[in-house]
């Protein structure tokens, strides 16, 4: 899928769940221009981190040493679920959340939809104030042939505190984007 809206990565934190060989998390790093901005591209596969850091150092090399955007880039290994997301929110982004979390065609078994939004709750940041909205989470689901819908995916989410919304959708490619916000709470 097209990257969402290039503004959302310009000043922020972005990561990438589930990158394979990284190219929307490489898109997203490309598209920075500021050096406050860091872009973080995980997958869970130590054999895809292989070539994910082979793919950014090449597009570093071609942008030069002075690397024409000032954003930081880095690759690290994540399994998702609560306890480990704890741990990279520790170990690796320094107790702070991310801004926009990406994700395409990550969804191909039951098992890993709760373990995935045990990972968005615990590494997206959450609104500190009524007038703030906190990060959001992009994903684009693409329709397989495995025992997992976007029903069930749709459904996790709200259990986990989400709302949700289509925001672009080809039937014919059976690829849905939809993007996630943590629900709103009324204060006090």
């Amino acid at each position: 899928y097209q990257m969402y809206n290039m503004q959302l990565f310009q000043n922020g934190r972005t990561l990438e769940l589930g990158a394979g060989l990284g190219l929307n998390g490489i898109l997203a790093w490309k598209s920075t221009s500021s050096p406050n901005s860091e872009v973080c591209i995980t997958d869970g596969d130590s054999d895809s981190l292989v070539h994910l850091r082979e793919n950014v150092e090449r597009n570093r090399i071609a942008d030069g040493d002075g690397n024409n955007n000032a954003g930081k880039v880095s690759c690290h290994q994540l399994i998702w679920g609560k306890d480990s997301s704890i741990k990279f929110l520790d170990n690796v982004a320094n107790n702070q959340r991310y801004d926009v979390i990406l994700a395409s065609d990550i969804i191909y078994s039951p098992v890993i939809v709760q373990p995935l939004w045990e990972t968005v709750e615990t590494l997206l940041k959450k609104p500190r104030s009524d007038d703030e909205e906190g990060g959001v989470f992009i994903m684009s689901y693409a329709r397989r042939k495995v025992d997992v819908s976007i029903g069930m995916v749709l459904e996790k989410a709200v259990e986990y505190g989400f709302v949700y919304k289509l925001v672009k959708e080809d039937e014919e490619d059976g690829i849905w984007v939809y993007t996630f916000r943590f629900r709103e709470e009324k204060r006090p």
